[in-house]
């Protein structure tokens, strides 16, 4: 599971969960999103290790999601190695 910073996973989750979109360049996964409360913000599961093992993410990488699609929830990723 990965968590999603309270701030941003509450600016546009609208259900306890749901399933989003991630992008990294021309593929795409879709991922549960499963919000908690606005206190303890969301996280992502399903779909979320098939995600990290097909970009080969490593401890350490940084991720920055940004927020292309608000109704349907599509999520592009940058990715930064470390």
């Amino acid at each position: 599971m990965q968590h999603v910073p309270v701030t941003f996973a509450w600016s546009f989750v609208k259900n306890r969960k749901q399933t989003v979109t991630l992008q990294v360049r021309e593929r795409s996964w879709a991922v549960n999103l499963i919000g908690h409360t606005k206190e303890s913000g969301a996280e992502l599961s399903g779909g979320w290790r098939e995600f990290v093992t097909e970009n080969g993410l490593m401890d350490g990488d940084v991720y920055i999601f940004e927020l292309i699609e608000r109704n349907d929830i599509v999520l592009k990723v940058h990715i930064f190695r470390c």
